[in-house]
């Protein structure tokens, strides 16, 4: 059984009408504020100049005064006039954050850690959310959220890149026109996307590298700096033990001068809920709400930091730097290349079943044709449908070995290989043996179907557990895997049926042809009354006898085709 991939489980498992109203509940559900999380504070016209430019700007009174500061310091004006705008630096810290921080002696105070206690818990909200979406299935949710962002390339690539669509459309068409065609397709679609949409997806996809960056923040060793200095007093923190943590926070914070979108924060949220949509008693449309609301208090904590906290000020006095400003940090620009990727590897894998069941049709038709039967004989569980029914990818071979005794075996070869079995005087005694083990194993094998099916029941061996599993109301992966061990425990047996079935065709092949054409002293050698067998009916029975062994010839091929498609090869 092929796993469903949270893609197919919002996107394409859903109909049209699902995912409308999917989208709706989403959108009704809306309460993300697009207020900016932060505020750039820049340098601005004459704070902007260099030192030394702005030191020249000024009146002959200012220079006077900070010459004869420089004198009974023994520094030079320049850098006493750097420490002035520095101390305004403190001022304006003091005016926007006051109590954070102690500027003459170089420390954060206690309160700085309390807001940094909020920041991580507003940050950290997002951790679940980013683990169980862009962490562990990266390209899967950007293709998701592109169905939103880029719903008509979404929609055109669902239509246009699927080539059993196609060849419905075209039944005339070869493989290689349809491959063709459906890249080609591809490829236009992808070239289409506009620059608006391009821009939207990127900045969806940058908003989410910031957030995964904040969430990653390491907020608990910036708490661990913090102590008292003296017994029982207050915590605090020296700047330079922190600094440079506290420079790679304000690039990330920086990067928020757009807040994430309605469509990221959505997306996050209902990708993680996608296993509970198939729940009766889950409501989508409370649950959504009450995570939206929860997802804006946390944004709103973030943008309470960044008004609270004048950290690019901060930094500026801990650094002596009047022009630090945060960098631009880096992420987002690959967005177009996963989601590329995602769609070449997804229509590479639809290309590859095409062509599956395009040898799957073709084989079925060769199967027909040698068992002169227009379909296989049918069992009540094996390939039965329903959601109590085990989803066997071996149905089919079963069905064929079932239908190659009942119409083949017993009708057309089997006199022959019982004569042989009954009146051959074997050279090689341990050619009797395989002779014999071979023929009892086709000759049983429709009981042992029979008995397979009945374990695959509601009520059988391997049906029972997968019913059981169905009903397992523990989790979803608990559910999962165990319905998953049902289904291996019964393919398991099928594989062993198959496989010996395969292996009994080709000894009986090769002992026939052993019979009829063996070198004497060969792995397979002939009989010593080989000319005696079916008395006066000699010559029409070798002619039977090769003929029995081209039928079992064939039926190994058709059934090793099968167990191919079946994802299953076995060597013998």
């Amino acid at each position: 059984m092929e796993p469903t991939s949270v893609f197919d489980r919002l996107v394409v498992e859903l109909t049209a009408e699902e995912r409308h109203d999917l989208l709706r509940k989403i959108r009704n559900s809306s309460a993300i504020s697009d207020v900016p999380l932060y505020v750039r504070t820049e340098p601005a016209g004459e704070e902007a100049s260099p030192i030394e430019e702005r030191y020249n700007r000024l009146g002959v009174f200012a220079k006077f005064v900070l010459a004869l500061k420089a004198f009974f310091s023994g520094r030079s004006p320049i850098e006493v006039f750097t420490d002035s705008l520095i101390a305004r630096v403190a001022a304006e810290i003091e005016r926007r954050s006051p109590g954070l921080m102690d500027p003459k002696h170089g420390v954060f105070l206690a309160a700085f850690e309390d807001e940094i206690e909020a920041l991580k818990k507003s940050s950290r909200f997002f951790y679940y959310y980013l683990q169980a979406s862009i962490e562990r299935q990266r390209s899967d949710f950007y293709a998701f959220l592109a169905s939103i962002d880029l719903e008509e390339t979404h929609r055109r690539l669902l239509a246009e890149t699927d080539p059993f669509a196609y060849a419905r459309a075209n039944p005339k068409a070869s493989e290689h026109e349809t491959r063709e065609a459906i890249n080609g397709a591809f490829s236009i679609i992808m070239g289409d996307i506009g620059d608006g949409p391009r821009a939207a997806m990127y900045r969806d996809a940058r908003s989410l590298n910031c957030l995964k960056a904040l969430a990653a923040v390491p907020f608990e060793d910036i708490q661990a700096s913090f102590s008292p200095l003296s017994v029982g007093g207050p915590k605090v923190c020296y700047m330079y033990l922190i600094k440079d943590k506290l420079f790679e926070l304000a690039d990330i914070l920086s990067a928020f001068k757009e807040p994430p979108s309605v469509s990221i924060v959505e997306s996050l949220i209902v990708y993680s809920l996608q296993e509970r949509l198939d729940d009766a008693k889950f409501d989508m449309s409370e649950t959504l709400k009450g995570e939206l609301e929860r997802a804006e208090e946390a944004l709103a904590g973030i943008r309470r930091f960044n008004e609270r906290v004048a950290l690019t000020d901060m930094l500026r006095f801990a650094s002596r730097d009047l022009f630090y400003r945060p960098a631009e940090i880096p992420g987002g620009e690959d967005w177009f290349s996963i989601y590329k990727s995602f769609w070449r590897q997804r229509i590479d894998s639809a290309l590859g079943r095409y062509l599956q069941e395009r040898k799957r049709t073709k084989l079925v038709a060769e199967i027909s044709e040698f068992t002169g039967k227009p379909g296989l004989d049918s069992f009540p569980n094996i390939g039965r449908e329903g959601e109590d029914a085990i989803p066997l990818r071996q149905a089919r071979t079963l069905a064929f070995l079932a239908t190659f005794c009942s119409s083949v075996f017993l009708d057309d070869i089997n006199r022959a290989l019982k004569i042989l079995l009954i009146e051959g005087e074997f050279y090689k005694k341990e050619n009797l043996v395989e002779f014999t083990d071979s023929y009892n194993e086709i000759l049983k094998l429709p009981d042992a179907i029979r008995a397979y099916d009945r374990k695959l029941a509601p009520s059988g061996e391997f049906g029972t557990p997968y019913v059981e599993a169905l009903k397992d109301a523990a989790s979803p992966q608990s559910r999962k895997r165990r319905m998953q061990e049902a289904i291996r425990a019964a393919e398991a047996e099928a594989d062993g049926i198959i496989r010996r079935s395969l292996e009994a065709l080709k000894i009986l092949e090769n002992i026939i042809a052993g019979v009829l054409h063996g070198e004497v002293g060969g792995r397979y050698d002939s009989v010593s009354d080989l000319v005696f067998l079916d008395g006066k009916n000699n010559k029409a029975y070798l002619k039977s006898l090769e003929f029995a062994r081209t039928q079992c010839s064939r039926a190994a091929l058709l059934l090793d085709e099968l167990t191919v498609l079946d994802g299953k090869v076995f060597g013998t």
